[in-house]
């Protein structure tokens, strides 16, 4: 919000028309900044001062650098993990936001692990200390049960996209991967030696989307997954996006914030020169 009071005071200041030619610029991005692009002021400003209209698609971020990027302008994914497996020339490389990685739940779910143990009510904000401590109820196989949650089926788990196609599935699997390496950062001599706890931790969810945006909104609306990995910036996002929604969020949503964790950046890979401007 910040930068678009700035955008708009430019605007204001340099008066409101681009005299630029009107271009249309093609990108793919990741789900979760499809709200950025869909916002009235954004558009508006980039038209009026910059003459672009923003065309997307959306696409997990390793799927998008892996896949055709014929036709296409920039690639928005979510990762510099993402960036660094594109080898095509590049114009430029930005990275525009960061977040971090989170763990939304329940907020029974997070009373839950409070009262075990797992989780901490520092002020107002939720962490969890040691997160090796949950992952361990996890690979012990413990029920929602056993934390006294008998609404609950199945095992404790943390729901996250796939890893083979998005950005928070690979930032959840290197956090647990460092956390299985006794805090130390996996290396290719290392990572055998996590890689079977790890797999059983992914394949035991089922099915995974392949977008950030699709398993945050189903765990907003669908219930069916009580804790989910997935970035700050959502529930910010539609925290100001649906203000009517606001009483539903503060009562049954709660932000985990992991120790350690890890922060994801957002860079903008510039194909052309459409996309540099």
């Amino acid at each position: 919000s910040l930068a678009k009071r700035e955008a708009a005071n430019r605007q204001n200041t340099n008066g409101n028309t681009s005299s630029l030619p009107p271009v249309t610029v093609n990108i793919k991005l990741g789900s979760e900044k499809i709200g950025l692009l869909e916002d009235a002021e954004i558009k508006q400003l980039l038209q009026d001062r910059f003459g672009i209209t923003v065309t997307y698609k959306k696409e997990g971020s390793i799927d998008m650098v892996r896949n055709d990027t014929s036709g296409l302008d920039a690639l928005f994914p979510s990762s510099q993990v993402a960036a660094q497996m594109f080898t095509k020339p590049l114009r430029t490389r930005d990275t525009i936001v960061n977040s971090p990685i989170v763990f939304y739940a329940t907020t029974e779910v997070a009373e839950a692990l409070q009262k075990h143990g797992i989780a901490k009510l520092e002020g107002e904000t939720y962490t969890i200390p040691d997160t090796m401590k949950l992952l361990e109820l996890i690979i012990q196989r413990k029920t929602w049960g056993s934390l006294g949650l008998t609404n609950l089926n199945g095992r404790v788990t943390i729901y996250s996209t796939n890893p083979a196609q998005s950005n928070s599935g690979v930032m959840l699997a290197g956090l647990f991967a460092n956390l299985l390496n006794k805090n130390e950062v996996v290396t290719r001599q290392t990572v055998n030696g996590v890689l079977p706890k790890l797999k059983a931790f992914f394949a035991e969810q089922g099915y995974k989307s392949g977008n950030s945006d699709e398993i945050f909104n189903n765990f907003l609306s669908v219930g069916d997954q009580p804790l989910i990995a997935g970035y700050e910036s959502q529930l910010i996002e539609v925290s100001l996006t649906q203000p009517q929604n606001g009483a539903y969020l503060r009562k049954n949503v709660r932000t985990l914030y992991p120790k350690p964790t890890t922060w994801t950046q957002h860079p903008l890979l510039v194909l052309t020169p459409n996309g540099e401007r």
